[in-house]
């Protein structure tokens, strides 16, 4: 085959990866030589190894397809082959039907032959072994034989009971008991292989792993559901460790013949020898099966917490009818306290309130579920609310979106607030609309409760029921705010608290001198008063019954049964008030041992309630396990949509009216009836199989339920434009929103706002099902768009956004596993329309209905979502501006990321040490952090109050540091954007770049008037007095590696450099060096005495030596930033001339090699940081935008390598007097012109020799003028680029070219300059000389930048004013006629509105007959380069996007 492959070399092609290939056989054959020159001395000692000669088989096979590839690049046919060689190479030939083979192709075949060789070298280890064992076996072995067998069967039969358990759970439980026998037969190892000390290891390790996942579904103590995936990846675990095993015991000498009968399957294994397996794989192919489990188990038990926070606030924007009794944020559900009760807890609480005086400001009353907190909390509120105490309550229920974060309790504390304290209406109402995309607590706090309780000036009392409810990770960040804000801080701000006693709540508060931690039943007294407070409560509800069943020793024994409990007795009053059996109902409770305790009386409700018959078991599970699931409480006649097999829901809650709360009267409709669970005892005791046995509902079932009622009802509910549905009319920018939001709710199916907003959350916990990929699918291929709108319109996007996310990163975790349903163009999907969120949140926040067009016009063409949505089956996007050329936005994979938050030009940005946040600031003074994989908008940070100048993580990630303008440096929480402790002041001026020390326990900043200050990292304290180095800003500062060397630059020019101290010593500056340009970044090469700094060129400077080498000067280009990758190899620097480079160290040494990534469509380049691996980078622009690159990509064109210069940036659009073609010039001094309805380039670029500001057409179509100065205007032919006259006007001094314009019937031509100038001009078609009629027509700067004459030739429009031209000299149309004239003259629809950006974050293309086709154009569009012509728009950016977009359509469907 060798030989083949060297004759071959000269006929075939990628002749590189052929002779990879050969290279490899060369390799192979010298192995096979060694086995076959020992095979030869054997002689007929072995025997044929049926596994050998298989193996064997294989790699002949390989080769033989090698050599019939070969022979077809050669030309050789089928027909060549002699008859003598045999039919299969023959027929191998016939089937072979392309040449030139690729070289993944080739690699492939060389893969095939490595697998297959080391399978063949591992089977002849395994054959010789056994010759040896058998050989040790005559030697007496016999005792550690058995010992080793017995070991093995009891592993074997072990994973074989794995197989019998009815639970996942026992089956885990049988694996953990089984891994540590199988690793203590590992151990009796006998052989030469130390592989198998590795698999023990991974074993123990695994052990710890099936442990910590047997915990998981112990703590979940939930009903499984009998369609979890977890059963079948088990059982392929099981399988890879019998077969390892298998191998194990066969290589130590066990044979078939040892085996006992019943375990036939190990006995086949161990026949089959090494059966495929390399034992080089055994430990990965275990940790592949193991990982395969974790994931599925993560998937299937997801923490506590994770179903509900990963949408956060949903219930905000869902929003549902509030009726009586429901759970809502004010505990609505519960009763005041039966007069005559809870008497001594009463006293002791007015007694706190009355005299507390600040000292004791927060009460917290604990106790066990059921002893009645809650009811004291309804009793103590209504009495405050009546003494004008009262500010806010608030309940906490769990599972419930809304009411079970601390982020919950703020929003909802805020709006109490500013109703009950209207002088706070006007500071809360800001942090109100803004708290909706506003996810870390600290921040919500401070604004929401801190700082507003904190302006009170009477006394005033909060009360929080049910903290215990409250999700653990922000229920402790709820009681250090409060502890830390209000303990003893503000005596007039009072907090009252219900709670059960969980451990880390009473770590927190028992050992407090600031709060009074009481319970209902702490004392001897208290207990004996909460006993009579029962008696009392049910002697009230008996006395209400007719006929109640109740003597005075059963009385007692009731009492006795409650044990304390209220919610026991309350419920068997509920139960008794509904029953027509109550003495017989009153008698078994009494006398039937199951009614013992509170899970036993649930139990007897079930039981009761429920008739013998299968069908009601279902019914009762359907509806219960949907209450319980449900994100918020659904509506009877939502929950009959969920449960449509059931025939009446209704009839199943009203029985259940013991443990149930209808939301509203009994006679309201089923649509106004809101259903919940009365207390959460109810909801534990139903998901904890042990508690509820036969009655425990299966969460995944319920979600499964709920999951496929939302995709129902979004297939049934969603149509194009609902808010003009629901709107009853034409929807404008200053449409009433929350109007719309509400006849959404009110006139939707019952289902429909709840299915829009938690589809997703549904979704994800039993996305393991087979076919709900599909229904996915469908929402995105069918309803995006109008999903979208919906969502908007309930003010969700943000946790949409949100669970999106998450959705995507689960699918790609399903990914991972075999058999998986979901395709990249799923993840894909979700990707897409992240994006499209996180690019248009703005923009739909303030018009949902935007949706259909915008977003989807500037999406690029090659996008699932563009692509999908411009398809013929969706008139909407038909109808809209539709792109016809040149170039989108993609969001293609390939594509940088795009990150769209700033208002501003981008300062600064930084890159965490972990790789997976970017910190970014602006202008627009604020901080914003961002996912670096996704490109999402995490959080926003405000505070600062004037531009932020730099921005860095600390060493430890965990937090971020960011100066600003207005001469302060805040620290920020990253995990929830709290800003830590109070800003530091800059001593003089402000702090515009900052570093830390190696340790990390110092911060050193340059200020804008050169001082260099050190302070300490934790506190903003002084260190030492700041040394003034520089004369103006200091702009870059960085320290080295070691710890050992500072440099700072600045714009006087100098390079400071600077022997570090130790902490709380004086820096010594040691020497300087000076450019004449001022030095605008520098950083050290990590690991490296050699500092890499731009003073308009790119240089380095050595510490050591301090000689400087310059790399690259440029009297046009200035370097403005820098980066440096931390494994040295290369370095970034940004551009004024909107260009990065990238060079590599090695040509640092002044040598001419550079590399450069392209020109981009992007503005100056601010800022830049490499990912911490180096993989990717981060580039800020003046344009507002990020851009997160890969710096592996192929070539594409952003990624190529222009020559040098300046790019060109286009300068002006123009269209043709018919509107049928469209004119661009750039400074670069070339035109071209499009075809406006196609997008094809009709000419260009042609080169007019210099650069070019101002374009137009003449109404004939043959030529165009253009220039950049009013003396250089030229007239080039429109069909050949032929020029025709050059210096058409005659006229004196520089004059640059704003827009010009030939009149309709070609005899006038007006030019604007920069002196704010319009001139007349005439125009001889023979192109002599024009003469000016008339000039110094002044205008203004503001306004449009299109020049339009009127048809008449007497009008003249420009920038939003008009003149009458029709005799010398121009005057200027009266206001009153002014904006009717210039409607006229340039008649089109279309208005392009370049200032809305200050407050949608985007500039809008007006449309007068049609506000939802109003379109909203991206910051990268430029205003001052567009043209329209009637209902057509030509769009330009800067540096050369073009888009044209035809509303005709609009208009004329």
């Amino acid at each position: 085959m060798i030989t083949v492959l060297e004759s071959a070399q000269a006929s075939i092609k990628n002749s590189e990866a052929w002779e990879a290939l050969r290279a490899t056989l060369e390799r192979h054959r010298s192995l096979l030589t060694r086995h076959f020159e020992r095979a030869e001395e054997e002689g007929t000692r072995r025997k044929a190894d049926p596994n050998l000669l298989e193996i064997l088989l294989d790699y002949g096979d390989a080769l033989e397809d090698i050599l019939v590839c070969v022979l077809k690049e050669m030309g050789v046919s089928e027909e060549d082959i002699p008859p003598s060689t045999g039919t299969n190479l023959k027929r191998k030939l016939a089937k072979v039907g392309l040449t030139g083979l690729e070289a993944e192709r080739i690699k492939g075949y060389s893969d095939r032959l490595s697998t297959a060789l080391q399978h063949l070298m591992t089977a002849l280890q395994v054959h010789t072994a056994v010759e040896i064992s058998k050989i040790h076996d005559k030697l007496d072995r016999g005792p550690q034989k058995q010992k080793l067998i017995k070991k093995a069967l009891s592993v074997f039969k072990g994973l074989r009971e794995i197989s019998k358990q009815n639970t996942i759970l026992e089956a885990f439980r049988e694996l953990v008991t089984t891994l540590p026998s199988a690793v203590e037969l590992l151990d009796l190892n006998d052989t030469e292989y130390s592989v198998w000390q590795d698999v023990a290891s991974a074993l123990l390790n695994h052990h710890t792993s099936f442990e910590e996942l047997t915990t998981k579904l112990e703590n979940a103590d939930m009903q499984e559901d009998p369609k979890n995936p977890i059963g079948s990846y088990l059982s392929l675990f099981v399988s890879e460790l019998e077969s390892a095993l298998s191998i194990f015991i066969y290589l130590n000498g066990v044979t078939r013949r040892d085996i006992p009968r019943e375990l036939s399957n190990i006995q086949t294994l161990v026949d089959k020898g090494l059966n495929g397996m390399v034992l080089s794989n055994i430990q990965s192919i275990l940790t592949s099966a193991l990982d395969k489990i974790k994931i599925i188990t993560g998937l299937y038990t997801p923490d506590a917490d994770e179903t509900v926070s990963h949408l956060g606030r949903s219930s905000v924007f869902a929003g549902s009818a509030t009726g009586s009794g429901m759970i809502t944020p004010y505990g609505a559900q519960h009763k005041r306290c039966l007069p005559g009760t809870r008497i001594v807890v009463i006293q002791q609480i007015d007694e706190w309130i009355n005299s507390s005086q600040g000292k004791q400001p927060i009460y917290v009353l604990g106790d066990v579920a059921g002893t009645g907190k809650s009811t004291i909390a309804a009793e103590v509120t209504y009495r405050w609310e009546k003494e004008q105490l009262l500010a806010s309550r608030f309940f906490f229920s769990r599972g419930n979106s809304g009411t079970s974060t601390a982020t919950d309790l703020c929003i909802h504390l805020a709006r109490d607030l500013s109703v009950r304290y209207p002088h706070l209406q006007d500071q809360l109402s800001k942090p109100l609309e803004e708290a909706a995309s506003i996810f870390q607590f600290d921040k919500l706090w401070e604004k929401l409760v801190f700082e507003p309780l904190s302006q009170l000036t009477e006394k005033t009392v909060l009360v929080i029921d049910g903290l215990d409810e409250c999700t653990p990770a922000s229920r402790e960040d709820f009681l250090e705010a409060l502890l830390r804000d209000f303990g003893q801080s503000n005596p007039l701000v009072h907090f009252f608290i219900t709670t059960r006693l969980e451990d880390e709540i009473t770590s927190l508060l028992q050992s407090r001198q600031d709060v009074v931690l009481a319970r209902v039943q702490q004392t001897e007294q208290q207990r004996r008063a909460n006993v009579r407070d029962i008696a009392r409560y049910i002697e009230f509800e008996f006395e209400k019954m007719k006929n109640p069943p109740m003597n005075h020793q059963s009385a007692q024994r009731l009492l006795e049964r409650a044990d304390g409990l209220f919610i026991f007795a309350s419920t068997v009053c509920a139960v008794l008030a509904k029953s027509f059996e109550r003495q017989r109902l009153f008698d078994d409770i009494l006398n039937y041992k199951g009614f013992t305790n509170l899970d036993g009386l649930y139990l007897g409700i079930l039981q009761r309630v429920l008739p013998s018959d299968p069908f009601s078991r279902q019914a009762l599970n359907d509806v219960l396990g949907v209450i319980l699931a449900a994100r918020e409480p659904l509506s009877i006649a939502a929950l009959q949509a969920c449960c449509p097999n059931v025939s009446s829901v209704r009839g199943i809650v009203e029985s259940l009216g013991s443990v149930l709360s209808l939301g509203g009267e009994l006679q309201q409709s089923d649509a106004e009836t809101f259903v919940s669970i009365i207390h959460q005892t109810f909801r534990d005791f139903l998901l904890q199989k042990k508690r509820s046995c036969d009655y425990a509902l299966n969460v995944h079932t319920a979600h499964s339920t709920l999951a496929d009622a939302c995709f129902k009802t979004l297939q049934r509910g969603l149509h194009p434009r609902m808010a003009e549905a629901f709107s009853g009319g034409e929807v404008t920018l200053d449409t009433d929103l929350d109007e719309i939001s509400t006849s959404i709710r009110a006139k939707s199916e019952p289902l429909l706002c709840y299915s829009a907003v938690y589809w997703i959350s549904h979704t994800i916990p039993v996305l393991y099902l087979h076919g709900l990929h599909e229904e996915i699918r469908t929402i995105f291929t069918e309803k995006l768009t109008s999903w979208v709108e919906v969502v908007a319109l309930l003010r969700g996007l943000t946790p949409i956004m949100t669970g999106l996310s998450r959705l995507q990163d689960l699918m790609k975790r399903y990914g991972d596993l075999p058999g998986h349903q979901f395709a990249n163009a799923d993840t894909q999907w979700c990707l897409e329309a992240v994006r499209l969120l996180q690019n248009n949140q703005t923009l739909l926040q303030s018009a949902p209905w935007q949706v259909y067009t915008s977003p989807l016009v500037f999406l690029g063409e090659d996008d699932l979502i563009s692509k999908h949505y411009r398809l013929p089956q969706f008139p909407i996007i038909r109808k809209a501006a539709v792109p016809l050329s040149l170039s989108g936005f993609s969001l293609n994979w390939g594509e940088p990321i795009t990150l769209r938050g700033h208002r501003l030009c981008i300062n600064c940005v930084d890159w965490s040490a972990d790789g997976k946040c970017i910190a970014s600031g602006s202008d627009d003074h604020t901080v914003v952090l961002w996912d670096a994989v996704t490109g999402a908008n995490l959080i926003t940070l405000y505070g600062h109050t004037g531009p932020i100048t730099c921005v860095k993580f600390s060493p430890s990630g965990a937090e971020v540091v960011s100066s600003s303008e207005d001469g302060t440096i805040r620290r920020w929480k990253r995990d929830d954007g709290a800003c830590i402790g109070d800003p530091w002041k800059s001593v003089e001026g402000a702090a515009r770049c900052f570093a830390f020390s190696s340790d990390s326990r110092d911060l050193v900043y340059g200020t804008t008037v050169g001082l260099v200050c050190r302070v300490d990292a934790e506190t903003g304290r002084l260190i030492e007095t700041p040394q003034r180095a520089h004369v103006g800003p200091v702009n870059a500062l960085s320290i080295s590696s070691d710890g050992a060397y500072m440099a700072t630059a600045g714009d006087d020019g100098a390079l400071w450099m600077w022997y570090w101290t130790p902490h709380e010593k004086p820096l010594v500056p040691s020497h300087t060096r000076r450019h004449q340009s001022p030095i605008l970044s520098a950083t050290f090469i990590p690991n490296t005495s050699t500092i890499v700094y731009t003073a308009f060129g790119l240089y380095t400077c050595d510490v050591l030596s301090f000689g400087t080498n310059g790399i690259q000067k440029d009297e046009e280009e200035q370097h403005t930033c820098i980066a440096v990758s931390n494994d040295m190899e290369s370095i970034l620097t940004g551009s004024n001339m909107q260009t990065i480079w990238t060079w590599k160290t090695e040509v640092l040494d002044g040598s001419a090699g550079h590399i450069r990534h392209g020109e981009m469509a992007y503005a100056n380049i601010r800022c830049l940081a490499y990912s911490p691996n180096g993989r990717s980078f981060v580039s800020g622009s003046s344009d507002s935008t990020l851009k997160i690159w890969e710096t592996d990509l192929p070539s594409t064109p952003a990624f190529a390598f222009p020559q040098r210069g300046r790019p060109s940036m286009l300068m002006m659009l123009a269209f043709s007097h018919d509107g049928e073609s469209v004119a661009a010039v750039g400074s670069d001094g070339a035109f071209k012109i499009w075809e406006f309805d196609t997008g094809k380039l009709q000419l260009g670029p042609i080169a007019t020799g210099s650069p070019l500001t101002a374009v137009a057409f003449h109404p004939n179509g043959q030529f165009l003028a253009c220039g950049k100065t009013v003396t250089d205007v030229s007239i080039w032919s429109a069909f050949n680029g032929e020029p025709i006259r050059r210096n058409l006007l005659n006229d004196e001094g520089y004059k640059e070219l704003y827009a010009l314009e030939f009149s309709s019937n070609g005899r006038l031509f007006a030019t604007a300059d920069h002196y704010m100038n319009i001139s007349l001009w005439s125009f001889d078609p023979t192109f002599t000389v024009p003469s000016c009629i008339i000039t110094n027509i002044r205008f203004s700067p503001d306004g449009p930048n299109a020049m339009v004459f009127d048809p008449s030739q007497q009008f003249l429009t420009y920038r939003n004013q008009a003149w009458y031209i029709g005799q010398p000299p121009a005057s200027q149309v009266p206001e009153e006629h002014r904006e009717q004239l210039i409607d006229r003259i340039i008649g089109s629809p279309l208005h392009y509105d370049d200032y809305a950006a200050k407050k949608h974050g985007r500039k809008w293309i007006d449309v007068e007959s049609s506000s939802i086709q109003s379109l909203a154009v991206p910051l990268e569009f430029d205003g001052r380069r567009h043209a329209i012509f009637g209902g057509r728009i030509a769009l330009g950016a800067k540096l050369g996007d073009v888009m044209f977009i035809d509303f005709r359509p609009t208009f004329h469907p």
